[in-house]
């Protein structure tokens, strides 16, 4: 951690501050800090790491444990919700582990030991197939401490081989863990004990299993191979083989042993055109064909998915800057602009709702007016609505309209925005300042396209594609009740991150020259000499776009303006 903390080198100090943050969070867990000072901790590393998703999402699921040790089992189910939808955009098995070792933790903390314990055994199996010997064991001992904690039988002598193997590779249990632990029989002390009858257990019987299938991220292969070897501990007597079939139906043997003399089959494919089979010997009774039957089914959906994320990924990958129309105002130099670009080009044709977010002056609305120019509403209205400029009492007027006569000084009807913007776009800046009782009904119209102005008797349907944007935190304004949760998740369908400038220097130039064309009048533009470049490419920029526009207007505000633009015309608060 030293070197992370003694980092000086400019563009790595705010990822090294990341991982820094992240890292002291996790120390805090481990050494079982004071319940506030871990979800201190980590409310600390969410916030510094909300720039790098591949690092948020190692950081949401131990933000989980921290909260679910301090006992806050509610915000601990609303920041795995947040993890399992970052998930979904940033898929990874090894993290989709890390998230079911978390999610088997909360559940079993709360009482539901047998739905929690599948999901461990589920994350255990991951590491194992990732060779991932600490977590592996970590979680056994997991395993066993709740399975004491329930007071299953022999589950003592489990817990202390776990207790061995952990200590043989070097590992102690965490302090935090013992914490937990304790609060969860304290708990079982005041509460009666259930039981779960055999076809609640029969059923559970394949949780694990259909988990493994459907590992998200996973290639093809692994999916193949969990599939033989789920089938294998399901029939452990019996030999288990895995063919892929020609288009003559001849097989070729991919996995397990020699072809059965008689057996139980049943085909799967992948949705690409390939086609297997998975035959256990011996003439199977009808369970075995349906058990057959529902892991092949969940296989070919996994193979399906996996074979369309491999197909968007190769495609993403050709897409190039030429191919995508020219965007006025949307400067892209730096490698995180142009990937952000080509993200857009990928929206044509949607009418999702996007939010948008990034720090003050970043260019959030360029972004907006470049969703809505590359899709298919771009000749239809474009009307942009400040949610922090309105007063409260004008706000559900201005937003939804009114009749004339619904209050004093309704003098003639008014459509508001949200019709204003009917067929086009509407963005939304500043959603974050949006009043509370307003809320839900905006969520309202985002969900059936009704809105209800004031003094109307009944609802009128609006075409409208809704882009949102803020620069505050959400989901933390969802945790202190000042934002709906409900709302909050219907403005995630699409959600943008615009980087502050100072982690993309490579637009600077780029921007500052358009700056100096456009607010050029007459003639031709300064040049930018090299110290001027080098002045404005050192600068922190906490203004962003905005400040950078500032500097350059001021420089050209005094007469005469240069021909050459030197580093002492640049003044820089």
């Amino acid at each position: 951690m030293t070197r992370l903390r003694d980092c000086d080198v400019p563009a790595l100090k705010p990822i090294c501050r990341a991982y820094l943050a992240f890292l002291e969070a996790v120390e805090s867990l481990c050494v079982g800090a004071e319940p506030a000072v871990m979800v201190a901790a980590f409310e600390r590393a969410e916030q510094e790491a909300k720039r790098w998703p591949f690092l948020l999402r190692h950081v949401m699921p131990h933000a989980v444990l921290a909260l679910v040790v301090a006992g806050q089992d509610g915000p601990a189910r609303l920041t795995l919700r947040r993890a399992h939808r970052l998930m979904d955009a940033f898929p990874a098995p090894w993290v989709t582990a890390v998230l079911r070792r978390v999610e088997g933790t909360l559940l079993s903390a709360g009482g539901q030991w047998s739905e929690g314990r599948h999901l461990l055994e589920s994350a255990t199996a991951t590491f194992d197939l990732a060779k991932d010997r600490c977590d592996a064991t970590l979680v056994r001992y997991l395993l066993a401490s709740f399975a004491e904690a329930y007071d299953e039988p022999g589950s003592r002598e489990e817990l202390e081989k776990a207790r061995e193997a952990l200590s043989g590779i070097g590992l102690s249990p965490p302090k935090s863990m013992g914490l937990g632990m304790a609060r969860l029989r304290e708990k079982r002390a005041q509460q009666p004990e259930h039981r779960r009858g055999r076809a609640a257990a029969s059923v559970e019987a394949l949780v694990v299993p259909l988990q493994r299938l459907s590992v998200r991220g996973a290639l093809p292969t692994l999916i193949l191979r969990e599939l033989v070897s789920i089938a294998q501990s399901f029939f452990p007597e019996r030999g288990v083989r895995l063919d892929e079939l020609d288009s003559t139906g001849a097989p070729r043997e991919l996995l397990g042993g020699t072809a059965p003399p008689s057996s139980t089959a049943i085909e799967l494919g992948d949705g690409a055109g390939r086609t297997f089979r998975l035959s256990v010997s011996g003439d199977g009774t009808s369970a075995d064909r349906a058990l057959l039957s529902v892991l092949g089914t969940v296989a070919s959906l996994s193979l399906e998915a996996a074979t369309l994320r491999g197909y968007d990924e190769r495609r993403a990958s050709v897409t190039s800057d030429e191919r995508l129309p020219e965007l006025p105002g949307f400067l892209a130099a730096s490698p995180a602009m142009r990937k952000l670009r080509a993200e857009l080009g990928r929206l044509v044709g949607s009418n999702a709702t996007v939010i948008i977010t990034g720090e003050s002056g970043v260019g959030k609305e360029v972004v907006a007016r470049a969703i809505h120019d590359l899709s298919d509403r771009s000749g239809k209205a474009y009307v942009a609505f400040n949610c922090a400029t309105v007063p409260r009492e004008l706000f559900e007027g201005q937003l939804f309209g009114y009749r004339r006569g619904a209050f004093t000084g309704a003098t003639s009807d008014h459509p508001g925005v949200i019709r204003a913007a009917a067929g086009g776009t509407l963005f939304l800046d500043e959603i974050g300042e949006l009043p509370l009782d307003i809320q839900p009904k905006l969520l309202r119209f985002l969900e059936n396209g009704e809105v209800f102005p004031l003094g109307e008797r009944r609802p009128l349907r609006v075409d409208v594609r809704v882009l949102a944007a803020t620069h505050r935190n959400l989901a933390e304004l969802v945790r202190t009740g000042k934002f709906r949760e409900d709302l909050y998740y219907r403005l995630q369908v699409v959600p943008i991150f615009v980087a502050p400038l100072r982690e993309r220097r490579e637009d600077i130039p780029v921007l500052a020259r358009h700056f100096l064309r456009e607010l050029t009048r007459h003639g031709e533009p300064p040049v930018l000499a090299p110290d001027a470049l080098a002045k404005l490419s050192a600068h922190h920029w906490p203004g962003n776009v905005r400040e950078l526009r500032n500097v350059i207007e001021r420089a050209m505000a005094f007469s005469p303006t240069p021909s050459v633009l030197r580093a002492e015309h640049l003044r820089i608060d």
